[in-house]
């Protein structure tokens, strides 16, 4: 059943959700039929010293998996649905740039780039300008943008298409514009 919940996640989201799930499955030390909104409440006050959201994550998987084997008749009720997690702080946006602060970068590396005396400081300007540049408008993560070779750019017209071979979350390749 769980390499069904898991099936078509990334390689690196079934190594951490398998990692979760063991920690969940030996705390209930029970098989998960068996599982109860106690077991829950108890898994959940099992996490003392570790970050709010470290106990968050390892929460959600549990329930994730339980709504999951509920949803295939697995279980005959979603004990998890009565845990709630609470809110969550907005961590994810935290680490985004708006676009005033992409706009500064930018004008910072445009004036970084008018201020280059020699070649190679324009060359290496110029090159960070576009990077900033293609970060932003193709939504490219830092680590896509390094695996980037020629060959993934494509003209088209007065614009062009950039193929991203190792997209996160993905086996697959995806293309951005």
């Amino acid at each position: 059943m769980i390499a069904l919940w898991l099936e078509g996640k990334a390689s690196s989201s079934i190594r951490a959700y398998q990692r979760y799930t063991r920690r969940f499955l030996d705390f209930l030390d029970k098989p998960l039929k068996k599982v109860t909104y106690e077991d829950l409440v108890e898994y959940a006050s099992s996490f003392g010293g570790n970050a709010e959201s470290t106990k968050r994550i390892y929460i959600a998987c549990a329930k994730s998996l339980i709504s999951f084997a509920h949803k295939i008749g697995y279980l005959p009720f979603n004990v998890g649905m009565a845990l709630k997690l609470g809110e969550l702080p907005d961590v994810i946006n935290e680490r985004y740039l708006d676009e005033a602060d992409i706009k500064l970068l930018i004008r910072a590396a445009n004036k970084h780039l008018a201020d280059a005396k020699t070649p190679k400081r324009q060359y290496t300007a110029l090159r960070n300008l576009l990077i900033i540049k293609l970060l932003y408008q193709a939504g490219l993560r830092a680590s896509e943008i390094c695996n980037l070779t020629w060959v993934d750019f494509t003209p088209r017209s007065d614009s062009g298409q950039v193929y991203v071979r190792k997209a996160k979350g993905s086996n697959k390749s995806h293309n951005s514009h």
